[in-house]
C-alpha cells in the first residue's frame, strides 16, 4: 500500500473519490441479518393466508345459499352467535389479557351497538343498489373481496408488502352490502350483513389472539376452515371447488417451497455507507449504568 490515507483535510495527490484497491469493499458484508427459512415454518405461516381466503370462500357460499332459500336466516344468526360466542370464551381461557377478554366489556358492547345498528339499516340496505345491474354488482363485489385479499393484514411482521386493514375492511364490508342488497328480505339481509361483521371484523383479530396463544391451534382451525370451505362449495360448483383446492395447494405447498428454493438469490449488502441505527435497548441500558453510577 502507499502512504494513501483516509482523509480529505490536506492534499495526497488523489481525487477525492479514490480509495486503494486492497481496500474497495473490504467492509463489504452480505446478508447479515438474514434467517433462513424452514419449508414446514413457511408452510404453517401460510395457514394466515389460507384461513382468510376460506373466510371468503364461506361467506359467498352462505350468501348463495340464503338466495337460493336453502338456508333460514335464523338459522344463520344462531349459528353466528354461537360461533362467536365460543370464541369469546375460547380467548378468555387461552389468554387472560386478549383482545375480547369478556372482563372488558367495551368490545362486547360495540358488537351489541353494530348489530343494533345494522338491524335499524337493513332495509335500506336491502334496496339501496336496485338501480345498479345484477352483473355489476357481481363484478364490484368479486373485485372488492380482490381488494380484501390483496390489503388485509396476514399478522407478518416487517412484511414489506403494504397492507391497510381499514381499505381490506371497507372492501369485505362493501362488497357484502352488494351481495346483502340482492336478497329477498331485510331479516335476510340482517343476517348476511352481521355475519360479514363478525367474518370480516372480529374474526382476524380472534385469529392473530389464538395464533400467539397456541400456533398448534391456529394450525387446527386452518384445516377447520379449509374443510367447511369445501363442505359448502360442494353443493354449489365443482369448478369453484376445484379452483378453491388448486388455489389452496398452491399457497400451502408449491409457494413454501418456491420461497425456499428463493432464498440463496436473496442479496442485502450493508458496509459504512449505511446510515446510523439507534438501538434503543443499548441507550437504555447505558443510560440507567449511567444513573446507577
Amino acid at each position: 500500500m502507499s502512504g494513501w490515507k483516509k482523509v480529505l483535510y490536506y492534499d495526497q495527490g488523489y481525487p477525492d473519490n479514490y480509495i486503494e484497491p486492497e481496500l474497495f469493499l473490504a467492509d463489504l458484508k452480505k446478508n447479515l441479518h438474514t434467517k433462513p427459512y424452514r419449508y414446514f415454518f413457511v408452510v404453517q405461516e401460510s395457514g394466515a393466508l389460507v384461513q382468510q381466503l376460506s373466510c371468503v370462500c364461506c361467506f359467498i357460499c352462505v350468501f348463495v345459499w340464503l338466495q337460493q332459500e336453502w338456508l333460514s336466516p335464523v338459522v344463520l344468526m344462531c349459528c353466528s352467535f354461537l360461533l362467536t360466542l365460543s370464541s369469546f370464551l375460547l380467548v378468555e381461557v387461552s389468554t387472560s389479557n386478549g383482545l375480547f377478554s369478556l372482563s372488558k366489556t367495551g368490545n362486547i358492547q360495540q358488537f351489541a351497538m353494530v348489530i343494533f345498528f345494522l338491524c335499524l339499516l337493513s332495509p335500506i340496505m336491502r334496496t339501496l343498489t336496485e338501480s345498479i345491474s345484477t352483473d355489476t354488482i357481481w363484478a364490484m363485489s368479486f373485485g372488492m373481496m380482490l381488494v380484501h385479499l390483496a390489503f388485509h393484514n396476514y399478522g407478518v411482521p416487517q412484511a414489506g408488502a403494504k397492507v391497510s386493514d381499514s381499505v381490506s375492511l371497507n372492501a369485505a364490508v362493501f362488497a357484502a352490502v352488494c351481495l346483502a342488497s340482492r336478497l329477498t328480505t331485510s331479516l335476510d339481509t340482517f343476517s348476511l350483513l352481521s355475519c360479514a361483521i363478525e367474518m370480516f371484523v372480529f374474526f382476524p383479530h380472534f385469529r392473530r389472539t389464538i395464533k400467539e396463544a397456541s400456533p398448534k391451534f391456529a394450525v387446527c382451525m386452518t384445516a377447520l376452515w379449509v374443510a367447511a370451505s369445501i363442505s359448502l362449495l360442494i353443493t354449489i360448483s365443482s369448478i369453484a371447488l376445484t379452483f378453491y383446492l388448486l388455489t389452496t395447494m398452491m399457497i400451502t405447498f408449491v409457494c413454501p417451497l418456491w420461497v425456499i428454493k428463493l432464498q440463496h438469490l436473496k442479496n442485502n449488502i450493508y458496509g459504512p455507507w449505511d446510515e446510523a441505527v439507534l438501538n434503543k435497548e443499548e441507550n437504555e441500558s447505558v443510560g440507567n449504568s449511567d444513573q446507577s453510577i
